[in-house]
């Protein structure tokens, strides 16, 4: 999802996730900022972490979203930036 006119970044994954998966974020903690360039666009994407408690999650616009452990995530496709910083995670902050 994307950040509307004046939210902040953990304002609107807040907001992304309750839309997406009807589960509120308590406290997310802002781990990485990444910026890319797509063609003429400049694409910032915030990664944020938090516990999950087990809360049901009621998929919308987030239909094959969910919860996975550091290992799980690595064996799904994704960028090799993203596969960086979730080895960087499971080697530096779940260790």
């Amino acid at each position: 999802g994307g950040i509307e006119e004046g939210e902040t970044p953990e304002q609107a994954v807040k907001r992304e996730i309750l839309e997406e998966l009807e589960y509120t974020l308590k406290s997310p903690r802002h781990i990485d900022t990444e910026t890319t360039e797509r063609g003429d666009v400049k694409v910032i994407m915030y990664t944020f972490v938090e516990e999950y408690d087990g809360s049901p999650l009621i998929l919308h616009e987030g239909q094959g979203y969910g919860w996975f452990t550091i290992d799980e995530a690595l064996k799904l496709q994704t960028t090799p930036e993203r596969r960086a910083l979730l080895e960087k995670l499971r080697d530096k902050i779940f260790a």
